[in-house]
């Protein structure tokens, strides 16, 4: 089995500060293997490249690349990914959940929530049950 911190989480959001919270949450939760990107093209361009363990995703995010691309390109890998964001309208809301994420957090969010859900899912792909 794994320890904590062989686990590879992204975190792709594009408020400096709501990444830079989640990022230091985790890591003070053993998740010391966790990077963040404030842009959705930087997040597609290094998931072409590394196959991270789960994704934290915005789906509204400044950039040509929104959170939808990004859990499209992580559901062709087979890896679990958590929406955490302010959807603006119904539409976005039901297309992110047609991707079937593992779980949706609205904002403003509860960090132990969120960290408690991350555990289940890294511990269900441990046991190779696989969200995806």
């Amino acid at each position: 089995m794994l320890k904590l911190n062989d686990k590879q989480i992204i975190i792709v959001e594009d408020k400096a500060i709501i990444a830079l919270d989640l990022k230091t949450y985790l890591y003070k939760h053993g998740y010391e293997n966790t990077i963040f990107f404030l842009s959705g093209d930087k997040a597609l361009n290094y998931i072409s490249r590394n196959k991270p363990d789960l994704a934290l995703i915005d789906v509204i995010l400044h950039s040509e690349t929104d959170g939808i691309d990004i859990a499209k390109e992580l559901k062709k890998l087979s890896v679990p990914f958590i929406f955490v964001s302010a959807f603006s309208n119904p539409r976005q809301y039901n297309e992110a959940l047609k991707l079937r994420p593992a779980a949706v957090f609205l904002k403003p969010i509860n960090l132990n929530d969120i960290l408690a859900k991350i555990k289940e899912i890294l511990k269900s792909t441990n046991d190779n049950t696989g969200f995806n």
